[in-house]
């Protein structure tokens, strides 16, 4: 992910917005959430097991990545690892209700069985 002239998380996130909008159906809209975290101590390990990062980093050298980067500090627990999840989704599509019920819905503060 290079792009000259804008930093790496711009680019991280102008592609996975992009990419979700491409994977929509019909030109919806998409919702795009992005949440950071850091892990240490047990955490981290158990996430640098289950994602091969282990195996990631003996083949650093060869892969060009620019540095510092978390490859680096896999070993050392109590090095925060920065995790950024993207979470993409097209909208839920709000199901249209019969005008008398609309009606009961709106009319009403008390909730009714129907």
């Amino acid at each position: 992910m290079k792009s000259p002239g804008m930093p790496p998380k711009h680019v991280l996130a102008r592609d996975a917005i992009q990419n979700s909008v491409d994977a929509g159906i019909d030109s919806a809209k998409v919702l795009v959430r992005f949440r950071a975290t850091a892990i240490t101590g047990a955490a981290k390990a158990a996430f640098v097991a289950a994602a091969g990062l282990d195996g990631i980093a003996v083949r650093a050298g060869q892969l060009e990545l620019a540095s510092p980067n978390c490859l680096h500090s896999l070993e050392k627990p109590r090095t925060p690892l920065q995790l950024l999840y993207v979470e993409a989704a097209a909208p839920l599509p709000v199901p249209e209700l019969p005008r008398s019920t609309y009606s009961v819905l709106t009319q009403s503060s008390r909730a009714r069985r129907f």
